[in-house]
């Protein structure tokens, strides 16, 4: 079997990885990509696959399957060969893995099948008058669509497909020969009775091999995309392709946005609780002390309602931010160098034991001057 001429660049293959089910059994999980970088001295490189819209990590030297597709006696046949993850790299924004080839490849049997949610919207003909069908998901070998009309089992319309893609600079290139018709047929047709539409699985038809090729890179871009371009996971993008360039570190590098806001919330409530105490201590009625009696210095013996109220206002601010702080330092409990801050725990509880210094003096003090 000649390899070279079987794992060519942007064929589509299938890779089987073991891991834990949600009960923590051993199981084998599968997952689509695209070869980057044809067979070459028992090494190729493929594209990192996507499990629900993110990248799936493998650690290197990890042993995976890798599922290819082969003709065999004039008809598709599927081969699995043993390999191991010797590499991972980032090159042009592309997460790639470097794969050794570890057995021969066996036969065996797979179901081809790569679907990614797409929402584009096709016209085509039907008894005479035109009208748009919307995409719910497409694979290589066909798609699911919204229809506004039902349609029959078997039958046949064409799609005018347009598999071109932006490039590093986010600029459309147009390449008339990714742009071609598909012939499709109606697998069935099921009503959506709460859209008054019909869901279709449709079945393209004699597609040829440079076709199926754009086809693929078509929906291995649209899903790279979607991670791209979801802000929603951005942030685990960013953390995923850290880890993609080194593995043996922490993910997270250095203090970020949410480490400075809970540090400065931290320094702030310092000052606070200095203020808080400060103002505390002005509440209390005026001091006499022992030159006032030997000079028969009268000083008032009321409350500074006014400080006291200030001081308890400042308490609760200063509780309100240590345990925002706090919440926020919570967030951030995920490497081993993490820990909680001194600051903030010192200060939010410091915050409660003057509120209840508060509470105290307000019960037995006659803090608001009532005759």
């Amino acid at each position: 079997m000649d390899l070279q001429q079987l794992l060519l660049p942007s064929h589509s293959v299938e890779i089987s990885v073991s891991t834990l089910d949600e009960n923590n059994k051993p199981s084998i999980l599968r997952l689509k990509t695209m070869i980057e970088t044809g067979y070459n001295n028992g090494f190729i490189k493929i594209i990192a696959p996507m499990q629900h819209g993110r990248i799936y990590v493998i650690q290197s030297g990890e042993t995976i399957g890798l599922t290819f597709y082969a003709t065999e006696d004039n008809e598709k046949a599927a081969f699995e060969v043993e390999c191991k993850i010797i590499e991972r790299t980032i090159q042009r924004g592309q997460n790639l893995y470097t794969l050794k080839l570890m057995s021969e490849p066996q036969k065996v049997q797979r179901r081809q099948s790569f679907r990614v949610n797409i929402l584009n919207t096709y016209t085509i003909e039907r008894n005479g008058r035109s009208m748009e069908i919307v995409t719910k998901d497409m694979s290589s070998t066909g798609m699911r669509v919204l229809s506004p009309y039902r349609m029959s089992t078997d039958d046949l319309f064409t799609i005018a497909f347009d598999g071109n893609l932006k490039n590093t600079q986010g600029e459309l290139e147009v390449d008339s020969d990714r742009q071609f018709s598909i012939n499709c047929r109606v697998v069935d047709c099921e009503p959506e009775t709460e859209i008054r539409k019909y869901v279709l699985r449709v079945q393209f038809l004699n597609l040829n091999t440079r076709q199926t090729q754009i086809l693929l890179q078509y929906l291995y871009a649209k899903e790279a995309e979607l991670i791209q371009t979801n802000t929603a996971l951005s942030n685990k993008r960013d953390a995923l392709e850290a880890f993609f360039m080194n593995s043996d570190e922490d993910r997270r590098k250095g203090p970020d946005s949410i480490i400075k806001r809970y540090e400065t919330i931290g320094l702030i409530n310092i000052l606070v609780l200095f203020f808080s105490v400060i103002l505390l201590l002005y509440a209390q009625p005026d001091p006499r002390y022992v030159l006032d009696y030997f000079y028969n210095i009268r000083r008032s013996s009321l409350w500074h309602t006014h400080y006291y109220i200030a001081a308890v206002v400042s308490i609760f601010i200063q509780m309100l931010l240590g345990l925002y702080g706090l919440n926020l330092n919570r967030m951030r409990l995920k490497r081993k160098t993490d820990k909680i801050s001194i600051s903030l725990g010192f200060t939010t509880i410091s915050s409660v034991i003057l509120l209840l210094i508060a509470l105290f003096l307000l019960i037995t003090q006659n803090v608001f001057n009532l005759a």
